[in-house]
């Protein structure tokens, strides 16, 4: 059975999960977000030729591919806070069970 120290960590741990899953999924959102921007920058730097060219040349310049690496990076590190956060409601939702079985165990006279 689980103690009061062992239900405050796991509280805590979810809290703090929920906290880095938010902070990081902000982050990545942002990036996202700024995503178009940054490809019509890399445009405007290309001199002549057709927008399909331009395009082309921005899709493939160093600074929008570290941008996507950037993006990519973010989104892992969303995904696995998001995942940490999972877990931790999970810990705490059979913890929840747990203490409602009990809790019917004692009604019944167990």
């Amino acid at each position: 059975m689980l103690n009061e120290k062992d239900i405050s960590i796991m509280m805590h741990d979810l809290d703090e999960a929920l906290k880095d899953s938010a902070d990081k999924q902000a982050v990545y959102e942002n990036l996202s977000d700024l995503k178009k921007t940054r490809l019509a920058a890399e445009e405007n730097k290309v001199d002549g030729g057709s927008e399909s060219r331009r395009a082309r040349i921005a899709l493939d310049s160093e600074p929008y591919r570290e941008f996507l690496k950037g993006l990519c990076a973010a989104r892992e590190m969303f995904l696995g806070a998001r995942a940490r956060c999972v877990y931790a409601q999970k810990r705490v939702d059979v913890w929840q069970t747990l203490m409602a079985n009990r809790r019917e165990e004692i009604k019944k006279g167990l």
